[in-house]
């Protein structure tokens, strides 16, 4: 989701390259011991603040060390961060592997970060097992360079709580919850949750890049498109009448329906509160992300359904994405085989041994102790129809919440599934959460003249510099 290597990043990076080259340090990674061993580290690693995933993972890391006792391994509990990585990524301590958001990997790529695993992966056949469906997300100019993580394959639907569904008689006579078809029945369902509980209908996220991440959802169902690629260079075109119109949906949530927060500067954790404590009744999410409102917030699962992306005049369309392992671009083969190892061995690659069996099970028993979101499929990673069916029988035995309340939104049911633009895609978010904000706090605000700003603010400071 993050672009980070626009202007200053640049700047900084350029400043980083030449205090290493100077200081003779720009390629220091940890490669092999004096012992012989290959050495490798693995980023994303649970801290001490993650007590019950920490003891999960070092019974995995303790399994696998006595299993290969030719490969050390170190752990690295850094994650991907905007602010930390390019100087991280300069100085060569990137760990051996660890994960990005998709929209990344092109500039990591050409900054000559990620290694190509296409030769590797065709050897090991896992490139013919990966789910061609996302290939967008870990392949570029036909090459392979990530693997999805299990489990952070998303589609974005809404979540709602089912007692504000209830108590505004938004139920049928099975008790299920009547889901709004259409962005303006939405509008309609949000109106009658604020009159008969009091509550804000719906959470908007509007700040930190969020806001304008989850527009993509409503500005696709009103045809909107946000770049077009002209021989070598991008034009941005969002502020067409699609476009606007969809923002102008998003002020009249605000003065002409009157169910959005109070709290109008809000991300999504914020977000994920409001939601949590019955502030707000529903909002815009995937599953991965409950899991994070149940360990902040302690969100009450079983309170919660989801429901598909409402149709705009162009159809229903949810943004589509993942976390993506990449391996260092300067990683030797057997760091390379060593890393693929231990995606394995924590069961996030395609082969189902008796280890990955325990190792998933282990995992959906842990987040069954911990609350969290089981029971719900996610999208596969692997075209593996063995792993699917464990992974539907574990789930279910595991199960937190009734899948009858998730069934609209796994339905997909005429669905597009999109994935986000090419190009400056954080910059496009954040001059979009400009607008967002203004016409949600000003009665007033000219959307057109402000969409027209932001596309002419984004082609200017962003994608002509990017070209």
């Amino acid at each position: 989701m993050k672009n980070l290597f626009n202007g200053l990043g640049r700047m900084m990076l350029i400043v980083c390259l030449i205090a290493l080259v100077f200081s003779g340090c720009a390629k220091t990674g940890t490669f092999g011991g004096g012992d012989g061993k290959v050495t490798i580290s693995i980023g994303n690693y649970p801290s001490d603040a993650q007590p019950k995933l920490r003891e999960q993972m070092d019974k995995l890391y303790n399994e696998f060390i006595a299993k290969n006792p030719d490969i050390n391994v170190e752990k690295d509990t850094w994650y991907f961060d905007l602010r930390t990585y390019l100087t991280k990524a300069a100085s060569g301590q990137l760990p051996t592997l660890y994960t990005i958001y998709p929209t990344e990997l092109k500039n990591i790529i050409n900054l000559g970060y990620a290694y190509d695993l296409s030769e590797t992966l065709d050897k090991n056949g896992w490139a013919d097992m990966l789910n061609k469906n996302y290939e967008k997300l870990y392949k570029y100019d036909n090459k392979i360079y990530g693997i999805p993580k299990r489990g952070s394959l998303y589609e974005m639907g809404i979540l709602c709580n089912i007692d504000m569904f209830k108590e505004a008689g938004l139920v049928d006579s099975n008790g299920m919850p009547i889901y709004p078809s259409t962005w303006d029945e939405l509008a309609n369902t949000a109106q009658k949750i604020k009159e008969k509980t009091g509550k804000a209908g719906l959470g908007m996220a509007t700040m930190n890049n969020h806001g304008g991440w989850h527009f993509m959802n409503l500005a696709w169902a009103y045809g909107t498109e946000f770049m077009v690629k002209e021989n070598d260079t991008y034009k941005a075109i969002f502020a067409s009448p699609e476009g606007i119109s969809a923002m102008q949906y998003i002020k009249d949530l605000k003065w002409k329906y009157d169910v959005v927060q109070s709290e109008i500067l809000a991300n999504v954790a914020d977000c994920g509160r409001m939601f949590a404590v019955g502030d707000v009744g529903m909002v815009i999410t995937q599953p991965s992300m409950i899991d994070q409102f149940v360990q902040k917030f302690d969100l009450d699962v079983s309170k919660c359904a989801m429901f598909r992306m409402p149709a705009g005049p162009k159809g229903r369309y949810s943004l589509t994405s993942a976390e993506i392992y990449i391996i260092r671009e300067d990683a030797t083969e057997q760091q390379v085989d060593a890393a693929l190892k231990w995606i394995e061995h924590i069961g996030d690659g395609p082969s189902l041994t008796d280890e990955v069996k325990n190792a998933l099970e282990e995992s959906y028993k842990l987040k069954n102790s911990e609350n969290k979101l089981v029971g719900v499929r996610y999208s596969p990673v692997w075209n593996s129809p063995e792993m699917l069916e464990f992974e539907r029988e574990v789930s279910q035995k595991y199960a937190t919440v009734d899948v009858k309340y998730f069934e609209d939104y796994l339905s997909g049911k005429d669905v597009t599934y999109s994935f986000e633009p090419e190009r400056s895609v954080q910059q496009l978010y954040a001059v979009l959460d400009s607008v967002i904000q203004e016409v949600l706090t000003n009665k007033d605000a000219d959307v057109e003249s402000l969409m027209k700003k932001a596309q002419n603010d984004l082609q200017l400071n962003y994608l002509d510099k990017e070209q």
